[in-house]
């Protein structure tokens, strides 16, 4: 048998040992420069450091103990509740992976706070048993973006004019009015008038979504009959489809229930998707658009047989300005602001756009509408 006093010698060293690590692990989450918590699987807050505290304007004593949704309360920029089913946690504890994203905290005050969010679940086993969150105060990077938007708009409106005034003249010229062209001239002048279109087209796109960032545009919600809205916006773009020679096919199902959404946004976005595979697709291609209703969800997809997005790009996609290398090559006067625009549309009215894409091969975008508007979504919740 070991020897009693070494054994209690050793048990003495692991338990002090553990107690070291115990008070560095303390020291670490306390001196964490951002807000952090810590919930069990349960999601009552187990730990606090004292930046969240003095960013929320709580005590320790308001939040240890009590289960994290209701007493950090999440909203929307005007005060509309995040419900808990759409917390970051719920979602990172059903998925085991960690979340981030923006919102609004409430204050001790009941005034909100702008935070970056990143909450990161504890799992044991392929179970969670409690999470980590960090946040941050992003007040002033609110401000800036705020400033950026109105600089965009102020910009673009100031634009306006003169370019409107350009293309009046480049038509008349066109059309004779300054006497008769030779064909240098008028080659000249249909450049001028594609390069004042293109313009133009970057301008209104520019203002869209410097007020859709703005919380400007809002959605105007009203029964869409959506096969209708496609067949105007396919016969829109029928002589680009006509040019490239393309078989395009729209399939909706029969007997779709028309969703509570804004009209004039889901056109923009239908005219985008479509006007995209038109763009990417090569002569001879093929366009397959097809509607149906999934479960409380309208799903629309738009499938080509372009030129597709590399795999290391798909990340990149909706971003702003972003074009891959094989759009650059395919097609050199684009902007790379339609999808990005798509997104924000998509986002105000409640719903869902994603893709499948492989290079050479083809691209299909996909949007999930709502039946119900997002509006009455919220009103049939805060009633309930």
């Amino acid at each position: 048998m070991q020897d009693l006093p070494k054994l209690i010698k050793e048990l003495q060293t692991s338990v002090i040992e553990a107690g070291q690590e115990r008070a560095k692990a303390d020291a670490l989450f306390l001196s964490i420069g951002e807000g952090v918590l810590a919930t069990d699987e349960q999601g009552i807050i187990r730990r606090v450091n004292q930046v969240a505290l003095d960013m929320l304007g709580f005590k320790e004593a308001d939040l240890i103990g009590s289960w994290y949704p209701k007493v950090i309360v999440a909203t929307d920029e005007k005060g509309h509740k995040q419900r808990s089913i759409d917390r970051p946690i719920t979602e990172a504890f059903l998925t085991g992976k960690p979340v981030a994203g923006k919102t609004f905290y409430t204050k001790k005050d009941s005034t909100l706070l702008p935070v970056y969010v990143t909450l990161s679940p504890l799992m044991l086993d392929g179970a969670p048993v409690g999470a980590i969150e960090v946040f941050r105060d992003i007040t002033k990077e609110l401000a800036i973006d705020k400033m950026k938007n109105e600089f965009i708009a102020l910009a673009s409106h100031q634009l306006r004019t003169p370019l409107s005034t350009i293309n009046i003249y480049v038509h008349l010229l066109k059309d004779g009015y300054g006497g008769p062209l030779s064909d240098e001239q008028m080659e000249y002048v249909l450049a001028m008038l594609s390069a004042g279109t293109r313009m133009q087209s970057l301008i209104e796109a520019l203002l869209n979504i410097s007020k859709l960032e703005s919380g400007q545009l809002t959605a105007k919600s009203q029964a869409v009959p959506l096969p209708k809205i496609m067949n105007e916006v396919l016969a829109e773009l029928n002589q680009s489809i006509v040019d490239k020679k393309l078989s395009v096919t729209f399939k909706p199902s029969k007997e779709l229930p028309e969703p509570e959404t804004d009209c004039l946004m889901i056109q923009e976005v239908l005219t985008n998707l479509v006007a995209n595979a038109i763009q990417y697709t090569p002569e001879l291609g093929k366009i397959t658009i097809t509607m149906q209703r999934k479960a409380n969800e309208m799903i629309i997809k738009v499938k080509d047989s372009g030129i597709g997005i590399p795999k290391e790009k798909h990340t990149m996609l909706f971003s702003p300005f972003f074009r891959a290398q094989n759009a650059l090559e395919f097609f050199e006067a684009g902007t790379g602001l339609g999808l990005y625009l798509v997104k924000l549309l998509v986002q105000t009215l409640g719903g869902k756009v994603w893709f499948t894409s492989q290079e050479d091969k083809g691209s299909t975008f996909f949007v999930a509408l709502p039946l119900v508007s997002p509006e009455q979504t919220k009103a049939g919740d805060q009633n309930g």
